[in-house]
């Protein structure tokens, strides 16, 4: 019978426990800016060119990755833009530096109607 409680407290402090790593995500935020594609005229930026930016502006980067805004057309003319951006994880306490350093939040696209898709870098 003591085999079973003890049993049954392994799994139940197993259960708690693993719910204390769910506040590491909720204390980040994922913050955006054009990847800097002009059509005809310069590629995008590398994604270490914009991580850089936010370092500088000392906001360390906890992972970064390309994506692209749908939902939104883009006229094919040389010199207009297009519609990647880099994405950079944050601690949330770093997000005004970021908007300073030109970023803006992930939610700035949604509370505008548009959404965004992760990318492969370089396409």
């Amino acid at each position: 019978m003591s085999k079973r409680i003890l049993s049954f407290v392994i799994v139940a402090l197993s259960v708690t426990l693993s719910g204390c790593n769910s506040t590491a995500h909720e204390s980040t935020s994922l913050v955006y800016i054009s990847d800097g594609y002009v059509q005809c005229e310069h590629p995008p930026a590398p994604l270490a060119d914009t991580a850089a930016l936010l370092q500088t502006a000392n906001v360390e980067v906890l992972s970064s990755s390309c994506g692209q805004i749908t939902d939104m057309g883009v006229i094919a003319m040389c010199g207009a833009g297009g519609t990647g951006i880099h994405l950079h994880q944050i601690k949330n306490t770093d997000v005004d530096q970021a908007n300073q350093a030109g970023f803006d939040s992930i939610d700035k696209l949604t509370e505008q109607g548009l959404a965004f898709e992760f990318i492969e870098c370089g396409l």
